[in-house]
């Protein structure tokens, strides 16, 4: 069966650290034996691949191995490789994108972790694997928001890409590196646009502490932690913030009535909605609105 042509290809420039770079992904992220199969290639630039389910043999240049479930695999630019499914019948997934680093970062040589770093990092592994099964589940996260195509879908997938170049960084990391302090930058400014995506794109939803907790993989006493040290609030605090941020855009720039903003932005009571807004504010939302159109 010949190989289908890529439809739907993104490109995300997305900054890990102080490292911009671009990841190039196809909005059908999963890949099986059934649908191409992988012909020798050469490419400039990074090609990754997770293996989700099954495993497959991988001949490169300068070495040759078996991938399982949970490896994720790097074909170097300009090498020669191949990706021969194993000959028993069990079934194969594989999510690919391609990683490509800005030209003007070449010459970097003063940031503890450049562009240059991280190459030599990548340049220096084949293959790594992912035990706790994170890499996996950002690749489902991705897929699911491709498929729902909600507005504001781009900017949910470049923080998780983000979040998943950070976490395969990480696993390329030697034990007890000294850079281990720069990828822990990296992680919180990962962290950090996970925590905006969710609290934007689910403001107007009934959700708990124990929904964030599952995206950022910590229990929920940590979730509170994380948001004390981030944003000095609870979750309970910066969802309302985001609620109320939200009505105050819609009170000055739409016509929707206060009710139908009290409706749209997740306060369950317009009286709770009033009071928490005068309380936050200042003033109540009618009067927050005739101030704006009258300046």
């Amino acid at each position: 069966m010949k190989p289908q042509p890529l439809k739907n290809v993104q490109s995300f420039r997305v900054h890990v650290g102080s490292v911009s770079f671009t990841v190039t992904v196809n909005n059908k992220l999963y890949a099986t034996e059934k649908e191409f199969y992988f012909l020798p290639h050469n490419h400039s630039v990074y090609e990754i691949q997770y293996i989700s389910e099954g495993a497959c043999r991988i001949n490169t240049q300068r070495n040759s191995y078996t991938a399982q479930k949970g490896d994720i695999c790097i074909a170097h630019p300009y090498e020669y490789h191949t990706f021969i499914k194993s000959n028993d019948d069990s079934h194969m997934t594989v999510c690919s994108m391609y990683l490509s680093f800005d030209k003007e970062q070449s010459e970097i040589q003063d940031s503890p972790f450049s562009a240059r770093t991280i190459s030599a990092l990548l340049a220096s592994n084949y293959h790594i694997h992912d035990s706790s099964g994170k890499v996996g589940e950002l690749f489902l996260m991705m897929q699911n928001e491709f498929n729902e195509g909600k507005p504001g879908c781009t900017d949910a997938v470049r923080g998780l890409v983000t979040t998943l170049m950070t976490k395969i960084f990480q696993l390329l990391l030697p034990e007890n590196s000294s850079m281990s302090k720069t990828m822990d930058y990296m992680n919180e400014s990962a962290r950090m646009i996970t925590i905006e995506r969710f609290f934007l794109f689910n403001y107007h939803r009934d959700v708990t502490i124990y929904d964030l907790a599952g995206e950022l993989y910590v229990c929920s006493r940590r979730v509170n932690q994380i948001l004390k040290e981030m944003y000095d609030c609870s979750f309970t605090k910066k969802l309302m913030i985001t609620r109320l941020e939200v009505a105050k855009f819609l009170l000055e720039h739409s016509d929707y009535t206060v009710s139908d903003i009290c409706t749209m932005c997740g306060f369950n009571a317009k009286n709770h909605f009033h009071s928490t807004f005068r309380k936050e504010i200042g003033r109540t939302p009618q009067e927050y609105r005739i101030e704006c159109f009258n300046n």
